[in-house]
């Protein structure tokens, strides 16, 4: 499959930093750990950095148990039987084995939501942007900012065994130099070196196996799906690797709406990757064949086969992933106090500095004559389908709105946003206040008048009009405010219709409120 957008080919992202960990085995020479441990036991009581990606060995970062110690005496170690070999596990880890398929799915019809999902995953309390060094791997950078995009990213598992431990478990182990960073970390500069030097938490339930990872930003409008959007693209994927789908029509023509609306990326980690490729060759655009979907569903089922022989880390256990590095304390107050710094300081603030911003308007003009010829680095008004259209269409001349759109850059002093628009109806009248009267009649007629304001102000996220669209009875029967939208409405507080020859209501995208 090619890309819409790009005219690439579809490829496996693998970034040089996981291909070099995964080659050098880096935590598991780390660990002294020989072909007798079970794989994996080495990620246990590796501390996480939990704004890094999403179960991924790149994010580890520093092992908090002496691994000498461990390896001191067979009795530190049990014997297990599983994947019909004899291995031995480290007695404060618990072994499970799965042996199956799991779907597991973060979605958000904006970066807002979808950040919001994924982060949850870590199973960890709290309203914290999780995982944000995975955006850049899963999606364009481009894509992210991109108002009309929504997200997914799908993956499917095949779990070979579960591995899970505690702090209490863990403690006696605990390397000297980590425990006097515990103990010691008194004044918030302590607190916040010891979360940036060994983590604030520490893998302590992890999955084994491999995983084929599917993400996708698709344009909301253009694709303009009748199912739901994680839906179809769970269903899109599911065609990928040769699994069945819904093969009604309108199931069909979302898939192809959807892929066609879309940049993709696939990703696979675990098995023999070298010999074999889990997405097989269903990657037309079009709904794959029977063919197709035979040589996918045989390329996955060979690429699953391998995994055993060639585990890896893919995901995080359903219950206590990640556990707080403040339970390896050894004192009640201080566990308190680090867990309280984490929760009100370090984490909302790390958590700000990884917010994605959605690209914003930041100035609007009135185009008489003009239609779909906008000025350099500006965009026209769609009309919720993804197709450009007017305000008002009088004596065969085209009244238009375009709108330019500004990137936030945290280095510097950003270009003030828009963050309320109105319109007004009286020729010579004022908006009053800081608002500012775009001087075109949008009625183009010296009787009857109608003229948008906008209100500046200094750029807040939160504020901010990041979309302007128009409501067409020519292209939809429905007139409903869509969700997260405000109507333009006059001084009167009522609707306007923009149109002479048709219902044109001009609305905006509302501020997103999210809380760190």
């Amino acid at each position: 499959m090619s890309n819409d957008k790009t005219g690439k080919s579809l490829e496996q992202e693998n970034s040089e930093r996981d291909v070099e960990i995964r080659g050098r085995n880096y935590f598991r020479k780390l660990s002294l750990f020989d072909d007798t441990v079970i794989a994996g036991a080495e990620m246990i009581g590796t501390s996480y950095d939990v704004f890094g990606k999403y179960c991924n060995v790149g994010s580890c970062m520093n092992s908090l148990f002496d691994e000498r110690k461990v390896n001191s005496s067979e009795d530190n170690f049990k014997k297990i039987t599983i994947l019909g070999k004899t291995l031995k596990v480290p007695y404060y880890v618990d072994c499970y084995s799965v042996g199956d398929l799991k779907y597991t799915n973060a979605s958000g019809e904006s970066i807002e939501s979808y950040q919001s999902s994924i982060s949850s995953k870590s199973r960890i309390k709290g309203n914290y942007l999780f995982f944000s060094a995975s955006l850049k791997v899963d999606f364009d950078t481009d894509s992210l900012t991109a108002f009309e995009n929504a997200f997914s990213r799908i993956q499917y598992t095949y779990d070979l065994y579960i591995l899970k431990s505690s702090a209490e478990a863990l403690k006696e182990f605990l390397k000297e130099s980590v425990k006097t960073a515990l103990d010691k970390a008194d004044t918030e500069e302590d607190m916040n070196d010891l979360f940036n030097t060994w983590g604030s938490h520490f893998l302590s339930g992890v999955v084994m196996g491999g995983c084929a990872q599917y993400s996708s930003s698709t344009n909301k409008y253009t694709s303009n799906l009748t199912n739901s959007f994680d839906v179809v693209a769970a269903a899109s994927f599911a065609g990928f690797i040769g699994l069945s789908v819904r093969t009604d029509n309108s199931f069909k023509e979302d898939i192809k709406k959807f892929r066609s609306a879309s940049n993709i990326k696939t990703h696979a980690i675990g098995g023999d990757l070298s010999r074999f490729d889990p997405f097989g060759s269903a990657t037309s655009s079009e709904q794959p064949s029977a063919e197709e979907i035979a040589a996918a569903k045989k390329a996955f089922e060979d690429w699953k086969a391998s995994v055993p022989n060639s585990p890896e880390l893919v995901n995080f256990a359903d219950s206590n992933p990640l556990t707080g590095i403040w339970e390896l304390c050894s004192d009640r107050t201080q566990k308190a106090k680090l867990k309280k710094h984490f929760e009100t300081v370090w984490a909302p603030a790390e958590s700000a500095k990884r917010r994605v911003h959605v690209d914003y308007i930041d100035k609007i003009i009135i185009g008489i004559g003009n239609y779909g010829s906008p000025p350099e680095g500006y965009i026209g008004l769609e009309n919720g389908k993804g197709s450009e259209t007017w305000l008002n269409y009088q004596d065969k001349i085209n009244i238009c709105l375009f709108m330019h759109k500004a990137k936030y850059d945290p280095a510097i002093d950003n270009k003030d946003c828009i963050t309320e628009l109105k319109f007004i109806t009286v020729k010579d009248k004022s908006p009053g206040g800081d608002w500012v009267k775009i001087p075109q009649n949008i009625y183009n007629s010296s009787s009857n008048y109608l003229y948008l304001c906008y209100l500046p102000a200094k750029y807040s996220s939160e504020k901010a009009i990041k979309d302007i669209q128009v409501l067409c009875n020519q292209y939809s029967s429905s007139m409903i405010l869509p969700y997260g939208y405000n109507d333009v409405l006059d001084e009167r507080g009522e609707r306007v219709n923009t149109d002479n020859a048709h219902v044109h209501y001009l609305i905006y995208s509302a501020g997103w409120n999210w809380k760190i």
